[in-house]
């Protein structure tokens, strides 16, 4: 039962090398993620029930592998989803300035046909 004690240090100590001192934002959002939480959580009950497992032998170098695997896992999904949360706001933004120009632009022809019709006559 030690081991699922670990996997909480295990875990933090990996996305501390990967990128406490490269990019300390980044570092911030993975440590302080709302799924961190859920990810140790269930990594624990995995390897408590590898533990119960009597022909499976587990040791200390097992368990920070498996820490260290999902710790990169969990960053690269954490990281892609927020990339793609900031991707569809500026499509948002993109698509509601670019209506926003049509609907100007739709204005301005309409005076502009408007005034025409007025000269002609």
């Amino acid at each position: 039962m030690l081991a699922v004690e670990m996997v909480d240090k295990f875990v933090n100590m990996e996305l501390d090398m990967l990128f406490k001192n490269k990019n300390e934002q980044l570092h911030k959002f993975l440590t302080n993620h709302e799924r961190k939480q859920l990810l140790i959580k269930n990594l624990k009950k995995e390897i408590k029930l590898l533990e119960l497992n009597p022909k499976i032998k587990l040791t200390e170098k097992h368990v920070i592998e498996i820490c260290i695997d999902f710790a990169r896992m969990f960053a690269k999904r954490a990281i892609a989803v927020k990339e793609n949360e900031i991707k569809s706001d500026l499509s948002r933004m993109i698509e509601r300035a670019a209506n926003e120009a049509r609907v100007r632009n739709e204005e301005l022809d309409q005076i502009i046909e408007g005034d025409a019709i007025e000269v002609n006559r």
